[in-house]
């Protein structure tokens, strides 16, 4: 009987397992699915987190479009397309009074540093004398009016009398010169007396040194 007995219940042991051993496979089974279910999420929030940082970061064109772009409300630099004595003069040379005729003593070199007689308008010196209501250059230097409503700065003057310059120009109360010497520096007269009838007539100047390059 304790044979049998022991033999029915090793039977019945195996049984057991028998019956439920589609329910272990089972139980394994979800437990794998589960663990490469989690296995994948981790995977793809790392790589998430990787694209992420990733389009976060400003690309090179971007940063070097950042560096190179003027800040709000500044200007870009521009080329300087003009020509160097247009941008810029020596300075002031000299400044007041000019008087001009075309007596030894009114016939004037302009390219010093006080405009002093050249003794003859015929002389290789001479940039201006005066003529019965005109102005006259000599040895290259010439003259150009000026018609705006400001009196010309320097490069106005350099403008004006390079692209209209000429050896005579009419003068009256008011006209304003824009002259040459002919050294070429440039300068700005007004005139303030002057009789066509004589050939007296006389100046507010001022010429400006050229710049040093």
């Amino acid at each position: 009987m304790q044979a049998q007995d022991g033999s029915g219940t090793h039977q019945g042991g195996n049984g057991w397992l028998a019956d439920h051993k589609a329910a272990w496979i089972g139980a394994v089974a979800a437990v794998v699915a589960a663990l490469i279910g989690l296995l994948g999420t981790v995977l793809g929030n790392q790589h998430d987190d990787g694209s992420s940082a990733a389009d976060s970061r400003p690309s090179a064109s971007t940063t070097s479009a950042a560096a190179t772009s003027p800040a709000i409300g500044e200007r870009s630099p521009s080329a300087n397309t003009g020509p160097a004595d247009v941008q810029e003069s020596g300075g002031v040379q000299w400044q007041g009074v000019l008087a001009l005729d075309d007596q030894p003593a009114g016939n004037k070199d302009l390219d010093t540093t006080q405009p002093v007689s050249s003794g003859n308008p015929l002389d290789d010196k001479t940039d201006l004398y005066g003529y019965f209501g005109e102005i006259r250059a000599r040895n290259n230097a010439k003259a150009s009016l000026w018609t705006g409503s400001d009196l010309p700065d320097y490069a106005d003057c350099v403008s004006t009398v390079d692209s209209a310059g000429a050896e005579a120009q009419r003068v009256k109360v008011g006209t304003v010169l824009c002259i040459r010497t002919s050294e070429g520096r440039v300068g700005r007269l007004k005139a303030t007396a002057a009789d066509g009838s004589t050939t007296s007539m006389q100046f507010e100047g001022i010429v400006w040194g050229r710049a040093a390059h």
